[in-house]
């Protein structure tokens, strides 16, 4: 029988090969993990923006600005998204606002306003 071979002292010295079960589980599970996780939505293109400018009688101004500022204040929804999703309703209703001026004057008529469109 050979007696095993001494190990040097100091900074040389063999170690301990460590028990790797336990990082090789940890490592298994995690990789499995991150297997299983659905991978993320696409994200939403952006849209076009364009900026348009009217001239409008102040009070209606503020009463649009006071509603756009509620509704984001309510749901933390960007401006821009509300701004759109308010004009997209006055659309769908387009045809009632335009019955409205149906009745007007035509120009140049007693009562008409002068307005260029």
């Amino acid at each position: 029988m050979t007696d095993p071979q001494p190990t040097p002292a100091g900074p040389h010295r063999r170690l301990p090969v460590p028990d790797t079960s336990w990082w090789t589980t940890m490592l298994q599970r995690r990789t499995e993990a991150a297997q299983h996780v659905p991978a993320p939505p696409p994200p939403r293109p952006k849209p076009v923006m364009t900026r348009r400018s009217w001239y409008l009688d102040r009070e209606v101004c503020e009463s649009f600005s006071a509603c756009v500022a509620e509704i984001h204040r309510r749901t933390g929804a960007p401006k821009h998204d509300i701004v759109a999703a308010l004009l997209t309703a006055a659309i769908e209703h387009s045809g009632t606002v335009a019955e409205q001026f149906d009745r007007v004057p035509e120009p140049g008529a007693p009562g008409a306003r002068n307005s260029t469109r």
